[in-house]
């Protein structure tokens, strides 16, 4: 066990090897980011619970990466359940605060296809979110089905 203080403002109390972070420890970086959890040969390893100006998140970390189920909680109140390999991708559910959800599948940390619950007209959106990156906005296709049958296609940018 030890302690260690960077020039940086940076901080690590816990386990050692050869010099490096081994072993159950906690790392405080000077923008408030905190990690406590485990270290293999200096990187993130095994479950966490990590914080970071406002933002949650839990779940495994494998060589600084996290993988696997995970949650990740936004300083908004939304959070997002579901599958993580280096970023949002494959199936997961995302929970608005003001409770609407989307259940569905993210491609490189955009949600890719599924389906949008709002609970204010119980309306359910099936449809495939294509993300334009150079534009930073999304095109939505789909059909919004109301719990009184009808239904109509959408398509949204």
């Amino acid at each position: 066990m030890g302690i260690f203080e960077g020039d940086n403002g940076d901080r690590y109390e816990g386990k050692w090897l050869n010099g490096i972070r081994n072993g159950i420890g906690v790392s405080y970086k000077k923008n408030g980011e905190v990690f406590m959890g485990e270290f293999k040969e200096n990187k993130k390893n095994g479950f966490d619970i990590e914080e970071d100006s406002g933002l949650k998140l839990e779940g495994t970390y494998k060589d600084n990466y996290m993988i696997g189920i995970g949650i990740i909680t936004y300083k908004s109140g939304d959070k997002y359940i579901g599958e993580i390999f280096y970023s949002k991708s494959g199936i997961g559910k995302y929970i608005y605060k003001s409770n609407k959800y989307f259940i569905g599948e993210y491609k490189d940390g955009y949600r890719y296809k599924g389906i949008e619950f709002n609970p204010e007209d119980k309306g359910l959106y099936e449809a495939n979110w294509e993300y334009k990156k150079e534009k930073n906005q999304y095109i939505v296709r789909g059909i919004y089905y109301l719990p009184d049958g009808t239904k109509e296609k959408k398509e949204e940018k």
